[in-house]
């Protein structure tokens, strides 16, 4: 419920040109099966959740993440693994 997946980012010019004008970079992203993302998680562009990870409430995921693992927080981090 009201996660996001983040798959593009814009470059930041210099002080001259707007950043509305340029153009997005693709980020692909990359989610394993039976993923469960807690409620509010923010996937950036980029990174790979491994197979049956477990993501917390409101993390927000700026690196890959193993399988099996379960993560929390801002930026998200490797609590533990699932047996």
């Amino acid at each position: 419920m009201h996660s996001c997946i983040v798959s593009s980012n814009h470059t930041v010019p210099i002080r001259n040109q707007l950043i509305r004008d340029q153009p997005d970079i693709k980020l692909p992203t990359k989610i394993g099966r039976d993923v469960w993302l807690g409620a509010g998680v923010r996937v950036m562009g980029g990174v790979t959740i491994g197979d049956g990870c477990v993501i917390g409430a409101g993390a927000v995921v700026v690196n890959d993440l193993p399988p099996y693992s379960i993560s929390v927080g801002v930026p998200a981090k490797v609590i533990g693994f699932r047996e």
